[in-house]
């Protein structure tokens, strides 16, 4: 049996995000990724930049009788930190880049995605109240990204 698409793709994304590195040619080095949606309170300041992703409700479309067109959502959620609000303003907008350009370095994610778009974002730049709870120095930012991913499966078992 080969392995799911679905599988292969949530692997390429996972791998993508964790090639961003200023070493490959990114603006940002990513501390942790993972396979889960986390609030910012909930990332240690040590994590950061931390990115985590999750799929959302699928939809199926039949191709025929052999095969089904498949619109996998991606939610993808960032939580940077910096010791000033320039800074972790530019942090947010660089993270949010790199995300967009490690996805689309390889938009056939392991050659399985037929179509791969991203749909919308949304970020706390400029918001005043960013700065880290008592007891810890600087400020916080976080952004998420609305992508779907479409890819085609047999109607059988892969």
């Amino acid at each position: 049996m080969t392995t799911p698409a679905k599988t292969t793709i949530l692997a390429a994304i996972k791998t993508a995000f964790e090639s961003i590195t200023v070493v490959n040619g990114y603006k940002s080095t990513v501390d942790t990724v993972e396979q889960a949606i986390r609030s910012a309170n909930c990332v240690l300041t040590a994590k950061r930049p931390w990115l985590g992703f999750m799929t959302e409700r699928e939809r199926f479309e039949p191709e025929g009788p052999n095969y089904i067109f498949v619109t996998l959502p991606i939610y993808v959620g960032g939580h940077v930190h910096a010791t000033t609000e320039a800074l972790v303003d530019a942090a947010i907008a660089n993270l949010q880049d790199d995300v967009i350009a490690a996805i689309y370095a390889d938009p056939q994610l392991g050659e399985t995605a037929v179509d791969v778009k991203l749909l919308d974002g949304d970020d706390d730049i400029g918001d005043p109240d960013r700065a880290m709870p008592e007891g810890e120095t600087g400020y916080s930012g976080t952004f998420d990204q609305h992508w779907e991913i479409t890819y085609q499966r047999l109607t059988e078992s892969t």
